[in-house]
């Protein structure tokens, strides 16, 4: 479990979860921004099982799972010009294919022009997910230390 949420920590440091919001991404490269957001779903949904017999509170992560779900269905329809089938591009991870598979960026004047619905939708599951993650470490660390 330690090890589990270290890196799960790790993970949020990344550009996509705890330091750039949507309207702050000035590359606009949605594919590089979706893809550690499911490669984290899919070492949260892996850990899942071990994480419900293990967790002094599986709900807070099953709460953190749905989030990061919700951030990447977010990510997936409205940031691209035809909806990312996530289920499918799941089989493409941790390959050179899934860049290369996903439709055509929507792009805006300036990341900070994005309006306010679609800025909503995406950065709301961004940011429940950044306060869940840090609600999940503190949580790991008040029970391994007492």
């Amino acid at each position: 479990m330690r090890a589990l949420v270290i890196n799960l920590d790790v993970l949020f440091n990344r550009g996509t979860f705890r330091f750039e919001p949507l309207r702050e991404c000035i590359t606009q490269e949605w594919g590089r921004r979706l893809l550690p957001a499911m490669e984290t779903l899919e070492l949260l949904r892996r850990y899942s099982p071990i994480v419900s017999d293990l967790a002094p509170d599986a709900q807070s992560y099953e709460k953190l799972m749905d989030e990061v779900n919700g951030y990447c269905l977010a990510m997936a329809t409205e940031l691209f010009e035809q909806p990312v089938r996530v289920s499918e591009m799941r089989d493409y991870l941790g390959t050179d294919a899934f860049l290369s598979r996903l439709p055509k960026a929507k792009l805006w004047p300036s990341a900070a022009e994005i309006d306010d619905a679609t800025n909503k939708r995406v950065d709301g599951p961004r940011t429940r997910a950044v306060r869940l993650m840090d609600k999940l470490r503190k949580e790991f660390l008040k029970a391994s230390s007492g």
